[in-house]
């Protein structure tokens, strides 16, 4: 990590109870006054740090209102003294619906300054990839962080540290910017020494997509042209002349693609890569074992911990598996709602008390609380990067529905591990099986399959088409086709005895159904994630969802439904199978 950032960290985490004590005192005296404060206690006369503990507990429903009310126009000051310039977006990937999160002309600016401030010594090739800006009824911009980054001066500015010329990270034609990105990384395959993108499932599609276009992109390498699949202007325009013909790297490469299998193919293609880098976690996690044989010897680093509303944590150790990230205490204002059995506890109905910054406790889960700064703050985008800083605003006491643990502390501020979104989530009866639990029982059935690595993505949600409800499953292959009936029926089996207590009582009693197991076709988990851009979503920050709401996603996976099986009738909940308990051994 750059040694800048590594020391402002250290200075903070040592005194992390003060600099939060501090933050919140600057939040609140800055944006006294305005309505949201005023409407629920604090007014400019108030001791606002004591009556701090007045606001809601809320989320983002619960002040859509205000923020709609922003992006239809109202100038008044309504979540924050600074006047709102636009619009970030988030992924819209979890609740299939993006959210709106206000920020401001200063916030914007130091974006642009520095969120892609990168190591001039390091040469990317960068996964990155714009989405579709718009305007809000009040004419502000929307558009993603990474999108508003892409677009800005100063990343043009840093065009030099990418192998990619600056105007391919323009397009909104993803897979048409994917192609060029694979040919500029394979045309200065001895330049790069940094593979990155947001999150693992971007990488894990470049990869797809290399395998099966290699040979179309040797031969633009040999001939010195581009492809006739890249229909856009800008694309075509920023990819003119790059390269003369080079018959002998193309051969060079041909061998490689030919020789041997693409496990390791980063090491073969970029001998000189330091790093892969992605956000592994959470939902992301399915795709590391593919990442880390795709990478070879080249080390797989985790990305940072941030979300649409707020950065959170630093991967200190980038190597380390699981990751964990620390909290800077000058990110943001954070508390801490404990969370156990699949429910978020709150300290009484009326108090809804949560923990402070350094009152974790270590193997606790809990749900994360921010209010936002209005004001600079030091992170790390990238691995090799020096200090950065954005800036986020209006969001008092906001539950921004992920769920960590506290795996330890960095002096008296607490390193987390990423699990999972508290509102994604599989329910029929009484039972609560979230993503972090589905992931795990997934891996344990898969372990049936001839190898756990045949399964390539996987989805579920509680179907109810029938009465009683019961849960359905999705399985895509590696090899994209059907699995042996027996087999097939085996892991139905497995999952079904495998899920938590209250899911084994209502099977028990008969209030869930029989769990369904589906194989879908090659491509269905690609077809949503295409389903995701098409709307206009981001390629970049598309993160999967295990515990599909979408409708529209779940009628992909039924219509692509190759074969399926229903557990049988539901034995002893206690007393798991032979095959269940030789895997836990």
């Amino acid at each position: 990590m750059h040694s800048i950032c590594l020391k402002s960290m250290e200075h903070a985490t040592k005194n992390a109870a003060v600099i939060q004590r501090e933050l919140l005192q600057q939040i609140l005296e800055k944006n006294a006054g305005t309505e949201y404060l005023t409407r629920h206690g604090l007014d400019e006369e108030s001791n606002l740090v004591d009556g701090f503990h007045k606001l809601p507990l809320v989320e983002y429903n619960d002040i859509e209102a205000d923020i709609k009310r922003i992006a239809d126009g109202d100038t008044g000051r309504i979540l924050c003294s600074d006047p709102i310039s636009q619009f970030f977006i988030s992924s819209g990937t979890t609740t299939g619906r993006s959210k709106l999160i206000p920020v401001t002309k200063e916030a914007v600016d130091q974006a642009h300054n520095r969120v892609f401030t990168i190591n001039p010594d390091e040469t990317y090739l960068a996964f990155w990839f714009a989405s579709k800006q718009s305007l809000t009824k009040g004419g502000f911009k929307a558009e993603t962080v990474t999108t508003s980054g892409l677009n800005s001066a100063h990343f043009k500015r840093a065009a030099a540290s990418f192998v990619t010329p600056h105007k391919i990270f323009q397009s909104t034609s993803m897979y048409q910017c994917l192609y060029c990105h694979l040919l500029c990384g394979l045309l200065r395959r001895e330049e790069v020494t940094v593979v990155i993108s947001a999150f693992a499932f971007a990488l894990t599609e470049a990869f797809r997509v290399l395998e099966q276009v290699w040979s179309e992109l040797l031969e633009d390498i040999e001939a010195g042209s581009l492809s006739s699949r890249i229909t856009d202007p800008i694309l075509r325009l920023a990819m003119s002349g790059i390269a003369p013909p080079s018959p002998e790297l193309a051969e060079q490469l041909r061998r490689e693609f030919r020789s041997f299998s693409m496990d390791g193919i980063v090491q073969r293609l970029w001998p000189n890569a330091k790093s892969v880098v992605a956000v592994t976690t959470g939902a992301m996690a399915p795709y590391a074992p593919r990442l880390r044989a795709l990478a070879g010897k080249t080390p797989l680093v985790c990305g940072n911990y941030f979300s649409s509303e707020c950065l959170i944590g630093i991967n200190l150790s980038p190597a380390s598996s699981p990751a964990t990230f620390t909290v800077n205490p000058e990110f943001a204002y954070f508390e801490f709602l404990s969370y156990h059995d699949g429910e978020t506890k709150l300290n009484g109905l009326e108090e809804q008390r949560p923990v402070g910054l350094t009152e974790v406790t270590i193997g606790e889960k809990y749900e994360i609380v921010v209010t936002t700064r209005s004001g600079t703050f030091c992170f790390q985008v990238l691995r090799f990067s020096p200090c950065q800083t954005l800036e986020f605003t209006g969001l008092y006491r906001y539950r921004l529905g992920d769920v960590v643990q506290v795996a330890g502390f960095f002096n008296s501020s607490p390193s987390l591990r990423f699990l999972f979104r508290r509102n994604v989530v599989m329910s029929v009866a009484t039972d609560k099986t979230d993503e972090f639990e589905l992931q795990a029982v997934v891996h344990k059935a898969s372990l049936l399959l001839r190898s756990s690595s045949q399964l390539h993505d996987f989805a579920g949600y509680a179907d109810f088409s029938s009465i009683p409800g019961h849960y359905a499953i999705f399985w895509e292959l590696n090899h994209g086709g059907s699995m042996d009936p027996s087999t097939l029926q085996d892991c139905c089996e497995l999952l079904d005895v495998s899920l938590n207590d209250p899911y084994l009582r209502g099977r028990s009693s008969g209030a869930i159904g029989p769990l369904k197991l589906c194989v879908v076709r090659g491509g269905s988990f690609r077809e949503l994630f295409e389903q995701h851009v098409a709307r206009g979503g981001s390629g970049s920050q598309y993160k999967s969802c295990r515990c599909v709401a979408s409708k529209q996603a779940i009628d992909l996976l039924r219509r692509n439904t190759l074969q399926q099986a229903l557990s049988s009738k539901f034995p002893n909940p206690w007393k798991l199978s032979i095959k269940s308990l030789e895997l836990d051994q």
